[in-house]
């Protein structure tokens, strides 16, 4: 392959032809370091159109703006084995059927996590009443 052949190659990558604006960029500069590196003229080719900007470009965030999104900590969404172990330490505990209605999901798997969790936390979970539980 000549290197005439691959510059032809790298400039027929356009939007038009399925690339992407970033491959159809990549390969603009590509074919213009070939001709550049090996003296070709640019002229001998056709060249793609420029690639219409997809969006506008954004001005910088002002500084204030930018410490204030730094000093707000993220706030840590709590997983759901997390929520089912607050609930089974409150004093009365927590019943699988308000369990299944807050999370939506089915009891057997509400009985998974407390048991998964328990066991993975050390906690000793006590059934109070039928489908009740509570960690002492």
């Amino acid at each position: 392959m000549t290197i005439d052949t691959k510059v032809r190659a790298l400039l027929a990558k356009t939007i038009n032809a399925g690339a992407t604006p970033g491959e159809q960029a990549a390969a603009v500069t590509k074919a213009r370091e070939l001709i550049a590196k090996h003296a070709l003229d640019p002229k001998a080719f056709a060249w793609p159109p420029e690639p219409k900007p997809t969006r506008k470009a954004s001005k910088p965030a002002s500084p204030s703006r930018r410490a204030t999104k730094a000093a707000a900590a993220p706030k840590r969404r709590l997983k759901r084995g997390d929520e089912v172990i607050e609930l089974l330490r409150r004093k009365n505990g927590a019943t699988i059927e308000e369990m299944v209605t807050r999370f939506g999901i089915q009891p057997h798997s509400i009985r998974a996590i407390i048991s998964v969790e328990s066991r993975k936390r050390g906690l000793k979970v006590e059934l109070v009443a039928k489908a009740h539980y509570r960690i002492v």
